[in-house]
């Protein structure tokens, strides 16, 4: 029930959504859309799983950092080691320079 004054226009008001299922920033942030499951107390089903904790996913990050750095040139090399803080001399053996960036990128230390 609104009361109004004399010389006062009504008041206008906007309903407030109700957000009893999701907040909205996790709707709004979500890339694909939130579907249901039969059973809500089993987990959610994953696409890709995290395998870095297995050895078929150790296995398989080797192989995709191998495959990425077999077609980089020596001075995309060192600038990535050079972006990531890690300086190189310019004396340094390609090879070397090599093996420092492939162990960074394994131990997680440098972004692939």
């Amino acid at each position: 029930m609104n009361i109004t004054k004399v010389g006062q226009t009504a008041p206008t008001h906007k309903t407030q959504k109700n957000m009893k299922t999701f907040p909205r920033g996790a709707l709004r942030k979500t890339a694909r859309k939130i579907e249901g499951v039969k059973d809500p107390s089993s987990s959610p089903p994953f696409k890709h799983g995290i395998r870095i904790l297995t050895e078929f996913g150790d296995k398989e990050h080797r192989r995709k950092v191998k495959a990425t750095l077999r077609h980089m040139t020596s001075r995309q090399i060192r600038d990535k080691l050079k972006k990531s803080n890690m300086a190189v001399s310019d004396k340094t053996p390609d090879e070397l320079a090599h093996t420092i960036l492939k162990s960074g990128i394994e131990a997680g230390m440098i972004p692939l």
